[in-house]
């Protein structure tokens, strides 16, 4: 059975939907380097913190993409993060990897 709150099994069914996963990638990356900064962690303070390995949080912050929606969930929620805040982070980042 496919999971389809990962993005590998998404874009191996759908190849079209690379492109666009990959940019929630780095849209995410960005509010999860942010909030890390904002937090005065270092990637292995908030791997830890986070319950997470440190590749995860490097991968998280390249925007590398193909990371798993409840990592991120982890990274969040380590830094203080609710999921009601979530669209709030995702559009401060979004508008920052734009301009």
């Amino acid at each position: 059975m496919k999971d389809l709150t990962r993005t590998e099994d998404i874009v191996k069914e759908l190849p079209e939907t690379e492109v666009f996963f990959h940019g929630i990638g780095a849209i995410l990356g960005s509010a999860v380097f942010s909030a890390r900064m904002e937090a005065s962690l270092t990637q292995k303070e908030l791997a830890e913190k986070a319950g997470v390995d440190l590749k995860t949080v490097t991968r998280a912050e390249g925007g590398s993409g193909g990371l798993e929606v409840r990592m991120y969930d982890k990274l969040f929620r380590a830094l203080g993060i609710s999921p009601r805040e979530y669209a709030t982070l995702f559009e401060k980042a979004q508008q920052s990897i734009s301009e």
